[in-house]
């Protein structure tokens, strides 16, 4: 009796299981209604988040504002047979041709112009809205750097909207890559010096010291170039996207994956063996975070100074927020120029708004001031980066697939702790990032990540950054 008692009593909870799943269900969706209303009558209204438009309220572009123009424009360049500089010109207005336009055209070598010059307006004035012309551009190419071409539509007269000059649209190509040159090791007294799992390496002019594998300081001449050491960073200062709905419940952070990275983000200590190699001196770290299968620097240091490094991981199932190294440039630095995209903010899903060239600029207006401060700044497809003082230089040349880096006078934990502009601690030191890897910001739908999977990270893929390195006196 008992048993089939128990039967019987099984069976309908298995039955009513659908029913209490979508309850529970039902209750957790009004749970977080709930929440957002308390959060709405406790602050007022929707905190920073009316402001994550395109223009600031004072008016101002967000950095976005590029990548929206580039998306919408309706005058196009588009490749018929790159190496014959065969181009097609597509006119995708609806009632216009193109007589109120000029079409200007530039080749450089690493952002320097070689050659520059205007396509004849009676080979595309005439060209009916939605319509397109061939036209042949031949260009020549120098044997090294980055060469692109780059076209450029400006308006030929003053309108209501825009005075002549202005530039409506652009589409830039690459006709060759820049091939990195192989660093020769050259004959040279180098010293090394072990204790514990601190390395020291001293040249001519020299001091480098690593201490549990990072990169703690650089020294030319007498002078220090590092005030924090150089680690592995694998986190960034959250997105209101990388934050979505902990926007409006904060208590919700704690559990978001992008926390778990910031809790595993404490300062690592790697295992170092260093040993003369050659007219080198080589520094392998192994470290050991929990969230990659392998993890690992190489530092190989020459006798004139410079430094070669390799930064090696292959990740396990959880996908990471970005792969690089990030550390602190002594007080002195005022100045950035580099060979990439720019001069904007841009990162991996919004960068095709922001041409290939050579940018310079003062390093603090190298970020972006965001209502609600959060990562910001970086430039991607960087070739080479020099940071520079009134007394000294220091020199990054990517020599792996990828590069991107950026540049700030605040620490990237002052970053992620400020919530307001005003509380974000400013300093005369730039932190500086170079990163080989870093997911998209993503954006299609308001306060939500949704990233599209080219723009992801990937688990169990391995990822390098690969870099040369040099800091000298003016």
């Amino acid at each position: 009796m008992d048993i089939e008692f128990l039967s019987s009593t099984m069976v309908t909870l298995l039955k009513a299981l659908p029913v209490t799943l979508a309850l529970f269900a039902l209750s957790v969706s009004i749970g977080c209604v709930l929440a957002l209303v308390i959060v709405w009558m406790r602050v007022g209204g929707n905190r920073y988040f009316c402001a994550n438009g395109i223009v600031a309220a004072n008016r101002t572009p967000h950095p976005a504002a590029v990548e929206v123009k580039k998306c919408y424009q309706v005058f196009r360049v588009r490749a018929v047979d790159l190496a014959k500089g065969e181009f097609a010109l597509e006119n995708r207005q609806m009632f216009c041709d193109l007589s109120n336009v000029r079409l200007l055209w530039s080749l450089e070598a690493d952002g320097t112009a070689l050659q520059s010059g205007e396509v004849p307006a009676e080979q595309f004035a005439r060209t009916a809205p939605g319509g397109n012309v061939n036209i042949t551009l031949p260009v020549e190419t120098r044997n090294d750097g980055l060469n692109t071409l780059t076209f450029r539509w400006v308006l030929k007269s003053n309108t209501r909207w825009a005075d002549a000059g202005y530039e409506q649209a652009f589409d830039q190509f690459v006709l060759q890559n820049r091939t990195p040159m192989a660093q020769i090791p050259q004959p040279g007294k180098l010293t090394l010096t072990t204790i514990g799992n601190t390395a020291v390496v001293e040249g001519e002019d020299f001091y480098l010291r690593f201490e549990d594998g990072a990169l703690a300081s650089w020294q030319r001449a007498g002078e220090e170039f590092i005030a924090r050491a150089f680690l592995p960073n694998y986190y960034r200062a959250m997105t209101d996207n990388d934050r979505g709905l902990s926007n409006f419940v904060p208590q919700l952070l704690p559990f978001l994956s992008e926390s778990a990275w910031k809790r595993k983000n404490t300062r690592p200590t790697g295992t170092m063996f260093a040993a003369a190699e050659g007219d080198t001196v080589a520094i392998h770290v192994r470290w050991h975070h929990p969230f990659f299968r392998r993890e690992e620097t190489v530092y190989r240091v020459f006798s004139d100074g410079t430094v070669e490094l390799q930064h090696l991981v292959c990740t396990r199932r959880k996908k990471p927020i970005r792969i690089g190294l990030q550390g602190t440039l002594s007080k002195g630095f005022e100045t950035v120029e580099w060979v990439g995209r720019g001069p904007e903010e841009n990162y991996l899903d919004r960068k095709s708004g922001s041409p290939l060239g050579r940018y310079r600029r003062a390093i603090a207006g190298m970020e972006h001031p965001y209502m609600r401060p959060q990562e910001n700044g970086a430039r991607c497809d960087v070739e080479t980066l020099l940071l520079e003082g009134a007394d000294k230089r220091f020199f990054v040349e990517r020599l792996s697939a990828s590069l991107q880096f950026s540049a700030w006078n605040y620490s990237q934990r002052a970053l992620d702790d400020a919530e307001h502009q005003h509380e974000l601690i400013r300093e005369p030191e730039t932190t500086l990032s170079l990163d080989g890897a870093m997911r998209g910001v993503g954006g299609d739908l308001p306060g939500v990540l949704e990233l599209h999977p080219p723009y992801e990270l990937k688990a169990n893929t391995e990822y390098r950054l690969h870099l040369r390195i040099r800091a000298d006196k003016r």
